[in-house]
C-alpha cells in the first residue's frame, strides 16, 4: 500500500492514468484512508476520471447533484418532491 501511495504522490498524471482502471474500489478506499488531507488533495489534482459523454469529473469542471435527496436525480421526481 505504501508503494502505491508513494507512486500516486510522486508521479505525474500521465504515469498514473494507465493504472486507474486497474484499481478496485476497495483498493482505492484503503489508499484514501492512508492519505492525509494534503496528500488526498495532491492526488486528486492528478486523477481525473470524466464520465463518458459529459464533463462531470473532468479537469476544471465543478459539478453537483441537483437534488441530493432524490434517488434518481430525475427532474420530474425533484419537481414532485421538492
Amino acid at each position: 500500500m505504501s508503494d502505491l501511495v508513494d507512486f500516486l504522490l510522486d508521479q505525474p498524471e500521465e504515469a498514473i492514468k494507465p493504472y486507474m482502471t486497474g484499481l478496485s474500489s476497495d483498493l482505492i478506499a484503503c489508499v484514501v484512508k492512508l492519505l492525509s488531507n494534503e496528500a488526498l488533495i495532491a492526488v486528486s489534482r492528478k486523477a481525473f476520471n470524466p464520465l463518458p459523454g459529459s464533463k462531470v469529473g473532468a479537469r476544471g469542471y465543478l459539478g453537483a447533484r441537483i437534488q441530493p435527496n432524490s434517488p434518481t436525480d430525475h427532474p420530474d421526481d425533484i419537481r414532485r418532491n421538492g
